[in-house]
C-alpha cells in the first residue's frame, strides 16, 4: 500500500496498541499431520459475510505428495491488555471427502495466491482486521510508476516472535497500476523479500478475484 498516510497518534493505534495494518496479516505454518513443513505470510480478506486467509498457492500445494500439507496454523492476538498473548488457530485444507477447501485465482499459473475460508467460529476471540473492497485503493486513484510502497509480512519467517508482530519493508511500484501486466490482472512490486527472487515473487493482485 502507498506510504502516504499521515503519522498515527497513540490513541489511534489498534488492538493492544498494535497498528491496525499489522492486524491484517498473520504468519502461516503448514502441517502434514503433526509435522510442520513450511512458513509463509498471508493476510485476511472479507467478502460478503465470509473471511478468507490469502496466502501463496505453492504453500498449500507442496512440492511433492509427501510434502503436501493438510492443514495450516495461524498465531493470532487475543488479549487487548497483553500484546504477547496469542491463540493458535488450525484450519484444515481438505474437507472430509478429500476435496480442497481453498479457492484458486482464475489466473493461478501467473498469480501464486489462494483464498482459504477462515470461518467465524475459528476466529472467535481473535483480533484480525480483514482487508475488503472498501479498504483498497479506489479505482479513480492512479499510482505513479515508482510510487513508494510498504510490504508487511514475515519474510523468511522473520518477525517479532515475542509479540507476534510482522515487519515492514520498503518497496516501489514496478509496473503501471492500472495496466494488467502481460495481460494478467496483476501489477509488479519491487521489494527485497528473499535472497533469491523471480519476477513472479513481485506479482500483486490489482483486480478483485472472483472466489464465489
Amino acid at each position: 500500500m502507498p506510504c502516504t498516510r499521515p503519522p498515527g497518534r497513540k490513541n489511534d493505534s489498534g488492538f493492544a496498541g498494535i497498528p491496525r495494518l499489522a492486524l491484517t496479516v498473520a504468519q502461516v505454518e503448514t502441517y502434514r499431520g503433526s509435522r510442520p513443513i513450511e512458513l509463509g505470510s498471508g493476510f485476511f480478506y472479507a467478502r460478503k459475510d465470509k473471511t478468507y486467509y490469502i496466502t501463496n498457492r505453492h504453500l498449500v500445494i507442496g512440492e511433492c505428495r509427501s510434502q503436501r500439507p493438510d492443514a495450516i496454523k495461524l498465531d493470532l492476538h487475543v488479549d487487548p491488555g497483553n500484546i504477547s498473548s496469542r491463540k493458535t488457530v488450525s484450519i484444515d485444507l481438505y474437507d472430509p471427502n478429500g476435496r480442497p477447501v481453498w479457492r484458486e485465482h482464475p489466473h493461478w499459473k501467473d498469480v501464486d495466491l489462494v483464498a482459504i475460508p477462515a470461518g467465524r467460529d475459528r476466529l472467535d476471540g481473535c483480533e484480525v482486521v480483514p482487508l475488503s473492497k472498501n479498504r483498497q485503493v479506489p479505482d479513480e486513484i492512479v499510482l505513479d510508476l515508482g510510487q513508494d510502497l510498504v510490504v508487511v509480512g514475515f519474510p523468511e519467517g522473520l518477525r517479532d516472535s515475542v509479540h507476534n508482530l510482522p515487519i515492514a519493508l520498503n518497496a516501489s511500484l514496478a509496473s503501471s497500476h492500472m495496466v494488467p501486466f502481460n495481460g494478467c490482472p496483476l501489477m509488479l512490486v519491487d521489494a527485497k523479500l528473499h535472497p533469491v527472487v523471480t519476477s513472479k515473487s513481485f506479482c500483486t493482485l490489482r483486480s478483485r478475484p472472483r472466489w464465489e
